[in-house]
């Protein structure tokens, strides 16, 4: 029977924290900011996809093509498509306020909310999460 070692904890909370201080700064509700990060993602991916394929077959023995179609190319795609409807997916829209506000208006204004911290399947390590 094999045994199982326990693995030092990773630290979770504290990267939490520290996320939701960069959330709490504003920085995140800047399109240009979320709009670069989006960029760095697609430059990590493209940059490390020989990398990530390696590390796919060896851990989970999938073969390049699957790792391309399940993880790398999906997510590719999905954030180029964001960055294509970013700008149009931000924009303020109209609400409707009732008449004893008039004349007030009412927008509702797209913007990030607060830090997820995401546990995903095991098989599908970056297409599922991201």
């Amino acid at each position: 029977m094999e045994t199982v070692q326990e693995k030092p904890a990773l630290g979770l909370g504290s990267l939490v924290s520290s996320l939701r201080v960069v959330y709490k700064s504003g920085r995140t509700k800047e399109l240009a900011w979320r709009q670069s990060q989006l960029k760095g993602l697609i430059r990590l991916l493209t940059e490390k996809e020989e990398e990530i394929f390696d590390v796919l077959r060896d851990d989970l023995g999938k073969h390049r093509t699957e790792s391309f179609r399940d993880e790398v190319g999906v997510l590719v795609k999905s954030i180029k498509y964001t960055l294509q409807n970013l700008e149009k997916w931000a924009v303020p829209e109209k609400a409707p306020t009732p008449l004893v506000s008039f004349p007030a208006t009412a927008l509702v204004l797209p913007e990030p909310l607060g830090v997820v911290l995401i546990f995903s399947c095991w098989n599908f390590p970056l297409g599922d999460p991201l």
